[in-house]
């Protein structure tokens, strides 16, 4: 809670308020709390939805009869409520932030709350059972989740026994008797997760699957998404000697078989079989198997990786200890599609720091940039002082002059869009009761009305800097950025997470990327249409919903300390694919976001790393940036489209060996597959056959042993251990097979030592390059020589 000394609002309570009187007086005010239908929400990661709204019978004003301890800004002032809008049972998220109005300091007395009582361990909403947090003081600085734990100068609560069930719509109250100074009584619903029931947006998960399906521009590529022969074509993946086999690839989003159907795709081809297939955490309710459609598309790109997977939709702490443990069960490569809100802006946060340690390791990992286009705004804090729809502020972030920021949005309650603000302190050091630290309030105003005032206390975390508030309706907003006590910051970032909804904020001037996503050495995803690659006539363009990351910048290092310059980031590495076909219902049958990108990211990372596996995570992600097709705008884009084919090729010609070279050309082994490169340096053309790359092993235990470049091509001359038996090829200038030039010969074949002066080489081992020369007798002016199985008379 904040002090509002700064703040006065003559206006009497609006719809859900809580009734409170003062100094001794107990007067009750019915007020009705209406619980719809659960079933509000359904999709993915970041939609909550409300389960209870609350209007007053009639409007009513509070009366300050005790002994305040700060100035109010005039005799009357409104009380308010926090209501606690759960998610829908479904979700893979829990809980929403509250929502609430400016406080009032009461001092002593008697807290009247009138509530319909609702249920506080479980989500049936018949139920009975009123949920109370304490009234807080501005001296209040425990951190607790505790609905009803003493701490600090919490005012003691004593709640009368009269919670028996109520109808919709019909009244209970309840009396919540305290001494000593407070300044709020807050009322509201229970959450579905009674472990954490006073947890708000900064608790919440997000997975970046875009909410706004993008068009398909070509119909190579069909409504139900790219096929699996599709996205290997948009990612230029074709011929290859490596398939991921040897490397595990970890997932982390909400769930993979809440659903049920996993044991279908592993027999149908969809997921590798059951054996190579590790759960080591799973949502048992409430979950979008979004996890099982990522892991099916990094098979279709690598299907011989083996796969892991465990959920990250139970808290941030234990998405952190899921990337420890799916190093620990040998995963090389690891990715994920989710964020959390309260994740830090400028600095390392405890997700990011888990991804340092597996990266230490030598695990490569992959994430979603995001899906929130470029709806962000960060600047340096500069104050000024005004009203604003009735309400005056003395410091407060003036934007282009004007105390308001201008919000539209696409909402709703099954399609929310939380607004998320951020300001320069160290997270662990910004609780303003230290007063060491700037009280930042974000207001939220509609139609003239104020609607919302959130805190780091109500919507996110007491002692971190972070706040943010949650759009359930469509419409134009204005935000007014306040600091109530305490030194300014220097410098706020608020970023409208929309996940692909229409939505513009005035004045955006930086990326969305942020938390674990901009963290150094991350592969951050960016997105691009399987239709929209030059595999269907189309040069590569960003999703428009795609996150950038212009502006990104790190403050303070893992400890908190200050850096001494802002480390300016370019998190968005490269970009991968998404629209693409999966077996999972719910609207990721044709998946969209960065979601998506992000596990093709993490197939191509398998291919690469099954090419070498020695290579370190900093030479994967080069190799990828490296070899990709370059795009319009680098901030959204990376370095542009992965492509596979080079990338593969560069992590193989790490690992070359060389089998023979002549004055001109260099026959090279580089994994599977063989290249004719220049002596001079540099990369020749790949030996093929019949359009696809010839690999090591293809033709039993035959195997190329030497190559000249010749008019038109170049000669490739093959030996078979165990017969004995030589051939030779003739390729074209690009490598490809045209015939062979002498069939399987013995190595005693004139035709093939006839052949050895054009290689430079011993084909045969015999000791001479060419055929061999034998002389019989010599006179004193004529040699009978044996050349080959011939005789020749030369003359002395």
């Amino acid at each position: 809670m904040s002090d509002n000394s700064h703040l006065h609002n003559p206006q009497n309570l609006s719809d859900g308020d809580v009734v409170a009187t003062a100094g001794g007086q107990d007067t009750n005010f019915d007020a009705n709390i209406f619980v719809p239908p659960p079933d509000l929400a359904s999709g993915s990661g970041d939609e909550f939805a409300p389960q209870a709204t609350a209007a007053l019978d009639f409007p009513v004003t509070a009366e300050d009869d005790g002994p305040a301890n700060v100035d109010e800004g005039g005799p009357a002032a409104p009380l308010f409520a926090l209501l606690d809008v759960s998610s829908d049972p479904q979700h893979p998220a829990t809980d929403s932030f509250e929502t609430s109005i400016p406080e009032v300091n009461l001092g002593s007395g008697i807290i009247s709350v009138i509530a319909m009582p609702t249920q506080e361990t479980s989500v049936g909403y018949p139920n009975s059972g009123l949920h109370l947090a304490p009234p807080v003081d501005s001296s209040f600085t425990a951190a607790t989740d505790a609905l009803f734990g003493a701490a600090a100068s919490a005012v003691s609560l004593l709640v009368s026994a009269n919670s028996a069930p109520a109808p919709f719509g019909a009244h209970a109250t309840q009396d919540v008797i305290g001494s000593g100074p407070a300044e709020t009584a807050v009322a509201h619903q229970a959450s579905p997760d009674a472990s954490s029931p006073a947890a708000a947006i900064a608790a919440l998960a997000s997975l970046e699957n875009s909410q706004a399906n993008s068009p398909v521009t070509n119909s190579a590529v069909g409504a139900g998404g790219a096929t699996a022969a599709q996205v290997r074509q948009a990612l230029d993946e074709s011929g290859l000697s490596v398939n991921g086999s040897g490397i595990k690839v970890g997932v982390l989003s909400d769930s993979f078989n809440d659903l049920g159907g996993a044991a279908a795709d592993e027999a149908d081809g969809a997921l590798p079989s059951a054996s190579n297939v590790q759960i080591l955490s799973d949502l048992s309710s409430g979950g979008t198997d979004e996890g099982r459609a990522m892991m099916q598309i990094v098979h279709d790109i690598a299907p011989g990786s083996s796969l892991a997977f465990y959920t990250a939709a139970n808290s941030e702490q234990d998405f952190a200890n899921g990337i420890l443990a799916l190093a620990a069960a040998g995963c090389k490569v690891i990715c994920d599609d989710v964020s959390y809100f309260d994740e830090p802006f400028f600095q390392n946060g405890i997700v990011a720091q888990a991804i340092q340690t597996v990266e230490a390791e030598g695990v490569t990992y992959v994430t979603a940039a995001g899906n929130n286009a470029s709806n962000a705004y960060q600047a340096s804090w500069t104050p000024g002082s005004g009203s604003f729809d009735g309400w005056y502020f003395s410091d407060a972030e003036l934007f282009n002059g004007s105390l308001a920021q201008t919000i539209t949005v696409t909402a709703s309650t099954s399609d929310p869009v939380p607004l998320l603000l951020e300001w320069n302190e160290a997270y662990g050091q910004a609780n303003f009761n230290s007063g060491q630290a700037p009280d930042i309030d974000l207001f939220v105003f509609h139609n003239g009305s104020l609607v919302a005032q959130e805190t780091n206390a109500t919507a996110g975390e007491p002692n971190n800097p972070f706040t943010g508030y949650e759009f359930t309706a469509s419409g134009t907003y204005q935000i007014v950025i306040a600091n109530n006590f305490g030194p300014d910051p220097g410098l706020i970032k608020e970023i409208l997470f929309g996940n692909g909804l229409p939505e513009t904020i005035s004045g955006a001037n930086a990326g969305t990327v942020y938390g674990h996503a901009m963290t150094p050495g991350v592969i951050a995803a960016g997105a691009v249409n399987a239709a929209d690659t030059p595999a269907f006539g189309v040069s590569p363009v960003s999703e428009t919903f795609s996150s950038s990351g212009a502006g990104t910048e790190l403050l303070f290092a893992n400890n908190g300390a200050a850096l001494s310059s802002p480390d300016v980031l370019s998190p968005v590495a490269v970009s991968g694919i998404d629209d693409i076909a999966t077996t999972v219902p719910g609207g990721l049958q044709n998946f969209y976001g960065t979601s998506a990108a992000s596990a093709s990211l993490a197939g191509v990372a398998a291919l690469i790393l099954s090419a070498d596996p020695s290579l370190t995570p900093a030479q994967v992600e080069a190799i990828m940036e490296q070899t990709a097709l370059p795009m319009a705008n680098s901030a959204v884009s990376g370095a542009g489209l992965v492509q596979v084919n080079p990338a593969v090729a560069a992590a193989l010609q790490d690992s070359a060996v060389v089998i023979q070279t002549d004055g001109t050309t260099s026959l090279v082994q580089v994994g599977w597959n063989y290249f004719l490169n220049p002596v001079g340096g540099g990369t020749g053309p790949e030996l093929m056959r019949g359009g696809s790359a010839v690999f090591a092993g293809e033709f039993g235990t035959w195997a190329p042993i030497g190559a000249v470049q010749v008019a038109g091509g170049y000669d490739v001359a093959w030996k078979d251990p165990s017969s004995g038996l030589y051939t030779v090829w003739s390729t074209d200038s690009n490598g490809n097979y045209l015939a062979n030039l002498i069939p399987a010969v013995p190595g005693n074949s004139t035709s093939l030592e006839t052949l050895e002066t054009t290689f430079h080489q011993d084909l045969n081992g015999d000791g001479t390059i060419g055929l061999p020369t034998k002389v019989i007798q010599t006179d004193g002016s004529t040699t009978l020589t044996e050349v080959g199985n011939n005789f020749y008379l030369y003359t002395n």
